[in-house]
């Protein structure tokens, strides 16, 4: 059985956040076949932007199994 915690996004989670973008939103993108994007490189403006803003803005959460 899992357990799953809503908690505050933190800077700890930056890496995890990263990680996920790039395998399930870029990676697997089917726009990626067209665009053709240099991953992990080229969305990582992109992915910095958004996680930094997320953690600004004390309104974004994740979900940990535990």
């Amino acid at each position: 059985m899992s357990s799953i915690e809503i908690i505050p996004l933190a800077a700890e989670h930056r890496a995890d956040i990263v990680n996920l973008l790039v395998k399930s939103f870029f990676l697997q993108e089917p726009l990626n076949a067209t665009l053709k994007f240099d991953l992990p490189d080229e969305p990582m403006s992109w992915i910095e932007h958004t996680i930094a803003h997320a953690l600004d803005d004390q309104c974004s959460f994740v979900a940990i199994d535990a």
